[in-house]
């Protein structure tokens, strides 16, 4: 079972993940992944011992990523006998089925006796201007070393590098990839420039380190397996200026909205323990933050009435926001966004009933086969102007199509296919799109408590074969909050790599649903270099 809970208002938090995928991006290359990967399985022993690599991280970092090596084996699933790496079951069995293991079982064993110092944390952290391309390092990776000889050696056989002495140091560059042995601490990261190295030393010899900054020092201070530290204003203040370039009202639009948000820095924790991965969230915020108050103004009293509206199958989602509709309406920057709309009457129709919600916007939807495009979808919000939908549906073309029954407006394929139902019945405004017969309602009583107790809350659950993946997100105030995601199989949670085989086949399921059944090459003119025709479904 795999738990997460969020402390930090929504647009953070995905400001958080963004960044944390850009730091991932940087291992972009096949043999380091699987350096990366191996490193992750491999600790003998714990300590607390202060880390050594902490004086190489600059206290101007945007990003800090600490990961406490040995609690992460210990939580992975990953068990050591006689030498040899010993992995979890099914996880093991998926390697075999997706080829050949001989060889990673083999680079694994290599790692017993690397030189890599797995007592202590690792570390990867992004120097500042990372994210505006200032700098020429996008992340790196700092990983303590026992003996350098060994690791030297190791570098040079799996990931073909020669290291070449250079005073005190070892350094090497191959096609982007560069390691760096530097005061008992391997660095690897990526650039595609050549004679770097006095650059990266220079980064690597900062005058304050990062236990000198506070927020940093605060954030990393925790016993969870991975804890991170996000420079929040500094990343978010880049991204409104580069967004900001753009002369396209959206854009313009998301620029000022990153302007308004004033988190200072985000913390998040991870642990793995007891087969869950829990992460933690908080966000640093100044003193009478007009953010939060902007928040309190425009978010509404949770509940969760209009959760056993939402359809549920092998594979569901449900999302539920409560607003407080009046205030975003009137908020300047929503009628910026919508400018000229807000002097259309007909829109003043519309409008007014948004601004009666004073609650959640429920949105909810549930397949039971990935493989198929057959699925159930509805919304829904609460408002005492729902009977208004009625002469706003005789002002468009859905009422010269739709049949009306009672309160519903409905729309059906004539080939039997997916119906579209608008319908308004007791303050409840609704919108379903009914394509996969999975009618079943939402009413497991730990859904409900989830929903009834957030402002804003995710539930997602699939199945697939024997293994059923749920995840829960939720916040009661969108400055704090928590979230959940476990596998489990026969009753039992999985180990952290075990429940990794979950999502492989969750990938292969979706693949092929996504996938389309024409064939490109089929349409292709070779003379021309261009489409005779287009298909059909790509045009949906």
């Amino acid at each position: 079972m795999v738990s997460i809970e969020v402390k930090e208002p929504s647009l953070c938090h995905f400001s958080g993940i963004h960044i944390i995928g850009s730091g991932i991006y940087l291992m972009r290359q096949i043999k380091f992944l699987f350096f990366s990967l191996a490193m992750l399985l491999l600790a003998t022993s714990c300590s607390n011992v202060d880390d050594r690599t902490e004086g190489l991280i600059p206290s101007d970092a945007v990003m800090v990523l600490k990961a406490d090596m040995p609690q992460l084996i210990k939580h992975s699933g990953v068990d050591i006998k006689d030498g040899k790496i010993v992995l979890p079951t099914k996880f093991r069995k998926m390697l075999k089925e997706m080829g050949d293991t001989k060889d990673m079982n083999k680079n694994l064993d290599k790692l017993v006796n690397s030189g890599i110092d797995f007592k202590h944390s690792s570390y990867v952290f992004m120097p500042d201007g990372a994210i505006n391309g200032k700098s020429d390092f996008s992340a790196v990776l700092l990983v303590p070393v026992d003996d350098e000889n060994k690791v030297k050696d190791y570098i040079e056989d799996v990931a073909n590098v020669v290291l070449d002495k250079k005073g005190d140091l070892l350094f090497g560059q191959d096609e982007g990839d560069i390691f760096l042995i530097k005061d008992g601490t391997l660095c690897y990261t990526s650039a595609w420039k050549e004679d770097v190295m006095d650059d990266l030393v220079e980064l690597l010899s900062p005058e304050s380190s990062m236990s000198s900054n506070e927020s940093i020092a605060k954030a990393l201070d925790n016993s969870d397996d991975i804890n991170i530290f996000i420079n929040s204003e500094k990343i978010r203040k880049v991204a409104a200026k580069e967004i900001g370039n753009d002369r396209d009202p959206a854009a313009m639009a998301a620029s000022s909205a990153m302007d308004i948000v004033d988190t200072k820095s985000t913390a998040i924790h991870i642990n793995l323990a007891d087969n869950e991965c829990n992460v933690t969230t908080e966000n640093e915020f100044p003193e009478n933050s007009d953010y939060l108050k902007l928040v309190k103004k425009m978010t509404a009293a949770p509940n969760a009435d209009l959760v056993p509206m939402m359809p549920s199958g092998d594979h569901t989602m449900i999302y539920s926001v409560s607003i407080n509709g009046a205030a975003i309406a009137n908020f300047n920057l929503v009628k910026k966004l919508l400018g000229d709309a807000y002097d259309d009457p007909d829109f003043a129709k519309i409008l007014d009933i948004f601004k009666s919600i004073k609650g959640p916007v429920v949105f909810g939807i549930a397949c039971n086969d990935l493989k198929t495009k057959e699925f159930d979808a509805v919304v829904a919000a609460k408002t005492p102007k729902a009977s208004d939908l009625h002469g706003i549906i005789s002002m468009t073309p859905f009422a010269e199509e739709a049949q009306r029954h009672g309160g519903e407006y409905v729309i059906s394929d004539s080939y039997g296919g997916p119906s579209f139902v608008l319908g308004e019945n007791n303050d409840v405004l609704y919108f379903k799109f009914l394509g996969g017969g999975t009618k079943s309602s939402t009413k497991d009583k730990e859904i409900k408590s989830l929903f009834s107790e957030s402002v804003a809350a995710v539930y997602c659950t699939s199945t697939i074969d024997d293994m059923k993946m749920q995840f829960t997100a939720s916040s009661k105030d969108l400055q704090s909050g928590n979230a959940k995601l476990f596998v489990m199989e026969d009753g039992k949670k999985l180990c952290f790599l075990d429940a990794l085989t979950f999502f492989v086949k969750f990938s292969e399921e979706f693949d092929s649903y996504t996938g389309y059944d024409y064939d490109y090459e089929s349409d292709y003119d070779s003379d021309m270099g261009v489409l005779d025709t287009v298909p059909e479904e790509a045009l949906y």
